[in-house]
């Protein structure tokens, strides 16, 4: 059997049998015309949209034997060989298995030959976003100063994964998507030629299916001829049964019974669609079509928005549309799209589309925030209660809210709104003095007694320890000196005769303290009592210069000051020594 399919038996093989893509002929035959042939070109686009046949058909035209010309005549050795791919100039590499270095590393030592029997060389490297990052470094300097009888082509379906430095060192020529109108009358030419029929409905349905890419509608008209009973003529619903497809009428009934919010109505027709053998994530597409174009022809309401839709379907369409605002449309699509995301991933496609249909049909139609804010302040304009002066806009009027005045219990009733919302309650607040200042219970029962300020405080008269010579402030003895060691730890560690006690500067002086040790630990007599705190009299020793109190203790504070007797005590190095004359503490006493 010699079948050839139809994409390959119907290749163009000139830049004006190609469809929807004239702006890329275009391009590239002023190009050869005007000897302005770029030294690399990059196609970019979908897949079946001719990246690799416009290139086939580029190079013909710079190797033709009657050219360079942007119409190859397709008669001559050059052409007839790069038409067959047995061309020695004209070389196709698969970037997919080609994308290693030393694959690279080939064609640079290959490119510096001349070409054997075309007057260039043309390489055709094909899905070459394949190629690895090492392999694209090693092609960059090739690509950026190639020989002057090389021309590079790349087709990709992913120029995004082409690396910059690439990208800035070619061409770069975007291919589109083919309308379905067109590839409609693409596909009525070739089943002219072919001598076959398919009616107009199942060659929409095709195109539709082909998502604009030549090549896939092709390959699906060869599966529709091989199914159909008659390849002469060939009906719609024998596409539809091949494609899986339901009929447009039921996927019509099964949207009006999702916008009527009738849940029975719509599991019956879903359950009838599913038990005719049709696919589970086919039928889910088309009803995000209906709902696709329901909206679009409730917000645009023009024919021309859906080009391969017959008068008749637009009609019934528009008739549908109407049931529900454009917002509850979108809030259906969005809501089914969702359960169409989850299909691949879930192990019961039918428990989860039938669910996602019983969403839809019980969905409330949402209030857009706009409207509702408009119906607030619409409210909030209405004739206000009495007693409800100074209420913003914000609040209730008394059309949607009754109060009564006794006590503090209040009545509220909810009014509907425009459009039968029914809006929240809101807080009441006093309407007037008499609510806002009810009679309380006071927070305290007895009044507050104000402390007296701290500069008028005296110490107590009675106090025997403050008055005037009152006689020592401190315990002395032996006796208070053994309890107040075996209370208190010495600092440092050292261990030391009993000294006479002193206190701190910032405790006010008062009964007998235990003696403590020096801060040196050093032994000693003890010490005579004296008073710590400037400026308080009675005490039996001043402490401050210039301050004169009751005789003092023999004892020497300051080096080189004569005074009464000091018991013997250790000098600052630990030494022991005779009784020191007594001196003064302070200068001038």
């Amino acid at each position: 059997m010699s079948y050839v399919v139809l994409a390959r038996k119907y290749r163009p093989m000139r830049f004006a049998d190609m469809i929807g893509q004239e702006h890329i002929g275009r391009t590239l035959g002023n190009a050869i015309k005007q000897d302005r042939v770029h030294h690399a070109y990059l196609f970019a686009g979908a897949r079946g949209l001719g990246k690799t046949t416009t290139a086939r058909i580029f190079a013909k035209g710079l190797v033709c034997e009657k050219g360079p010309t942007p119409e190859p005549c397709n008669e001559c050795s050059e052409c007839v060989a790069v038409s067959e791919g047995r061309s020695v100039d004209v070389m196709e590499i698969d970037g997919a298995s080609n994308n290693s270095v030393d694959n690279i590393r080939n064609l640079r030592e290959q490119v510096h030959y001349l070409p054997q029997t075309a007057r260039r060389k043309v390489y055709i490297i094909d899905e070459v976003h394949m190629l690895t990052t090492s392999a694209f470094n090693a092609l960059l300097k090739t690509l950026e100063e190639p020989p002057p009888h090389v021309n590079f082509v790349f087709a990709t379906t992913e120029p995004q994964k082409v690396l910059p430095t690439i990208l800035s060192r070619v061409n770069r020529l975007d291919f589109k998507r083919v309308s379905p109108g067109q590839l409609v009358g693409y596909l009525r030419s070739i089943l002219d030629q072919e001598g076959l029929s398919v009616d107009d409905g199942g060659l929409r349905i095709v195109a539709r299916a082909g998502e604009g890419s030549v090549r896939d509608a092709l390959t699906l008209l060869d599966q529709v001829i091989a199914f159909a009973e008659d390849p002469k003529a060939v009906g719609e619903d024998e596409v539809r049964r091949l494609l899986g497809q339901a009929d447009a009428g039921a996927v019509h009934e099964l949207v009006g019974s999702i916008l009527d919010r009738d849940p029975s109505a719509t599991m019956q027709r879903f359950d009838a669609l599913v038990s005719g053998g049709h696919d589970l994530s086919v039928l889910s597409l088309q009803v995000l079509e209906h709902l696709r174009d329901l909206a679009v022809i409730r917000v645009c309401d023009a024919p021309a928005v859906l080009p391969d839709a017959t008068d008749a379907e637009i009609a019934a369409l528009r008739a549908q549309a109407g049931k529900a605002p454009a917002s509850h449309l979108g809030q259906l699509f969005d809501r089914f799209s969702r359960v169409i995301d989850r299909l691949p991933q879930s192990r019961s496609q039918r428990l989860l589309v039938e669910m996602g249909l019983l969403d839809l049909a019980c969905a409330e139609p949402v209030i857009p925030l706009g409207d509702l804010v408009d119906q607030l302040h619409a409210l909030g304009r209405g004739a206000p209660p009495s007693g409800a002066a100074g209420r913003g806009p914000g609040r209730a009027s008394g059309g949607a809210r009754g109060r009564t005045t006794g006590g503090s219990g209040r009545a509220q009733a909810s009014a509907p709104m425009p459009g039968g919302f029914v809006p929240p309650e809101m807080p009441s607040f006093p309407s007037d003095a008499r609510e806002r200042e009810a009679p309380g219970r006071p927070l305290r029962d007895e009044p507050f007694e104000r402390e007296p300020p701290i500069d008028s405080w005296s110490p107590p008269s009675d106090d025997p320890r403050l008055a005037p010579g009152s006689g020592p402030m401190i315990a002395d003895g032996p006796e208070a000196m053994g309890a107040a060691r075996a209370s208190q730890a010495e600092p440092r560690g050292h261990a030391g005769g009993p000294h006479a006690s002193r206190t701190s500067p910032q405790e006010p002086t008062g009964g007998s303290r235990a003696p403590q040790a020096d801060a040196q630990g050093l032994t000693g007599a003890p010490r005579a009592p004296q008073a710590d705190t400037p400026g308080l009299t009675g005490a039996p020793q001043a402490d401050a210069p210039g301050l004169t109190g009751a005789p003092r203790a023999p004892q020497a504070d300051a080096p080189g000051l004569t005074g009464g007797s000091r018991a013997p005590q250790a000098d600052a190095q630990g030494l022991t020594g005779a009784p020191r004359a007594p001196q003064a503490d302070a200068p001038g006493l």
